[in-house]
């Protein structure tokens, strides 16, 4: 009983830190579309 919950809790926190993670890379890509876009105010262009 005891060992189902800690997985069920370890595979929780692994979900959660993946969510997290396509967050921080969905960010990271609107970011760097955003730099890529032509007529921007970024110097890269």
């Amino acid at each position: 009983m005891k060992r189902k919950t800690l997985n069920n809790l370890s595979s929780r926190r692994r979900t959660l830190l993946k969510i997290r993670h396509q967050h921080t890379i969905n960010r990271q890509k609107q970011f760097f579309t955003f730099i890529k876009q032509p007529g921007s105010l970024s110097p890269i262009d």
